[in-house]
């Protein structure tokens, strides 16, 4: 089911950030996400209602989203302009076991 963010789509990092905090902390986060509320909100509510804990702020569940990200972005493989223009069923095993290597 889409999120029902409107004409633009919030930035990953607050979704992120949301889906560190936890896990009790989560009961009401896809019900609220649903109806709209916009993920920024939402995390400044949850920090803002619970007791502050070290590590539990906005600037420290910010970055560790950010590390995730860039680890994310890392790791993901990239693919060549052949297998960007070529249907899967097309690509022949030697091009595909190329590809999985780059």
């Amino acid at each position: 089911m889409p999120l029902p963010f409107g004409q633009s789509l919030p930035q990953p990092l607050e979704l992120i950030a949301l889906s560190l905090t936890p896990f009790s902390w989560r009961r009401g986060i896809g019900e609220q996400l649903r109806s709209g509320l916009d993920p920024a909100w939402i995390l400044n509510r949850l920090l803002s209602d619970k007791p502050k804990q070290q590590g539990l702020d906005r600037p420290a569940l910010l970055s560790r989203a950010s590390a995730a990200m860039s680890r994310a972005a890392e790791s993901t493989p990239r693919a060549s302009p052949l297998t960007m223009t070529m249907p899967r069923a097309a690509r022949s095993p030697a091009s595909r076991s190329a590809t999985a290597r780059l």
